[in-house]
């Protein structure tokens, strides 16, 4: 294979990109739009705009990838799939490691992925669709959904749609960021009670594998307390018994795969499963159509397969398969002073020549006319360690974070402690 092109600019692209440079495979890695740190292991895409989000730039883009003659390209982030990137991609005979735009709106439109549940018999909470403030509160005095109250925004917003509260005020003052012209677009729904996996999948049409199966934590602070974010850690895998695994298998995976093929989807790319297992067995709370971040971060590093090959294999619609190490990661974000609502730029971060290269991902950062490294970012850094256990993992991998430090920093303590 002669290049590839990774779209993306984040840590789970930086990931990727890293994951890719290891294949002897490969003579040439870009990425669009990238990052300073990304653009340590990949060239930099020579095109005059930094998204691809208007049809002009798509076409601007598609005429770059064919003059270049790129063997494959690998969709990092959701919203160039929902615009339907990987379709104008494989109109030009181009492979892509993503799924069709139809396909996309499992993450893209959380109504679609309730409907899509319903049709196929996949376990998940029941909900209630709100258009408007009215239907907000017929949905909060519903008997059937006492607190804690789930609010969750139909449509994308980057982790940060998602409210659990038990006050109906906080829900209230909550769902008016997404009021737009008295339409919010969105529903309450059922509380799932129990513990979180992340199940991320690699999906074609000649079949799927499961990637090593981990425990994101989604609030700002210790003990899941404090805001939603899109992630300040991930640890495993879990080693869960047979029969939650069985369960997982036969009442989720295999009919979503199923789903897809039933609603002729070209779904070549990753289908990621939010898992709640509750005392009822294992509930879909979300589906996601790439790798997650910070999950990728660590899921590259904990499979042994060429990942060039595997990506490649799935792009084309051709059998693969992961081959998991014996190993146990911990991954664990450093966050902006102000993250989630108000991440500050700028801060310098020092201690980065202290870590090996295996050892982080560059998020949200960016450098200055020197070599220093400044804080450009929400998400800031992603500092792994690994061990033949989960507490020795976890264990280096705060070892390592101790050796960064930079204005406002913020982090949790308690990433990977639930699974000990």
């Amino acid at each position: 294979m002669k290049s590839i092109i990774v779209v993306g600019s984040g840590g789970r692209e930086h990931a990727i990109v890293r994951a890719l440079r290891k294949s002897s495979d490969i003579e040439e890695i870009y990425a669009f739009p990238g990052s300073d740190g990304i653009f340590k292991e990949a060239k930099k895409l020579d095109v005059s705009f930094s998204d691809i989000s208007s049809s002009l730039n798509i076409s601007k883009f598609l005429d770059k990838i064919c003059e270049l003659k790129v063997d494959l390209v690998v969709i990092g982030p959701e919203q160039p799939l929902m615009d339907g990137f990987s379709d104008a991609l494989r109109e030009k005979g181009i492979d892509v490691f993503g799924p069709c735009s139809q396909g996309a709106k499992l993450e893209g439109d959380k109504v679609f992925a309730k409907e899509f549940m319903k049709e196929f018999s996949i376990p998940s909470g029941g909900y209630l669709p709100i258009k408007n403030t009215e239907d907000l509160e017929k949905a909060l005095n519903n008997k059937d959904y006492s607190d804690p109250y789930v609010f969750k925004y139909r449509y994308l917003a980057g982790g940060k749609g998602v409210l659990v509260s038990k006050s109906k005020d906080e829900i209230r003052t909550f769902s008016k960021k997404f009021l737009d012209d008295k339409t919010i677009q969105s529903y309450l729904e059922e509380p799932l009670r129990g513990w979180e996996l992340s199940c991320i999948c690699l999906v074609n049409e000649s079949g799927y594998d499961i990637c090593p199966i981990l425990q994101d934590h989604k609030r700002l602070n210790n003990s899941d307390l404090g805001p939603n974010t899109g992630g300040m850690g991930v640890a495993g895998p879990l080693r869960i018994d047979a029969e939650l695994k069985t369960q997982i298998v036969d009442r989720i995976v295999k009919p979503s795969v199923e789903g897809l093929k039933k609603r002729n989807f070209l779904f070549r790319g990753v289908l990621y499963i939010g898992v709640m297992v509750t005392k009822d067995g294992p509930q879909v709370l979300e589906y996601n159509v790439r790798f997650g971040d910070p999950e990728a971060q660590l899921i590259f590093p904990l499979v042994e397969s060429d990942w060039c090959s595997v990506l490649s294999k799935v792009s084309k619609g051709l059998n693969f398969s992961l081959e998991q190490k014996k190993q146990f990661g911990c991954s664990v974000v450093l966050a902006s002073e102000g993250y989630p609502d108000s991440p500050v730029k700028g801060a310098k971060i020092e201690g980065l020549d202290d870590l090996s290269d295996d050892n982080y991902f560059h998020a949200g950062t960016k450098k200055h006319d020197s070599e220093d490294c400044y804080v450009n970012g929400g998400r800031v850094l992603n500092i792994l360690g690994f061990g033949d256990d989960q507490s020795s993992a976890i264990q280096n991998a705060y070892e390592n974070v101790e050796k960064i430090k930079f204005k406002g920093m913020q982090y949790r303590t308690d990433i990977g402690s639930k699974i000990l």
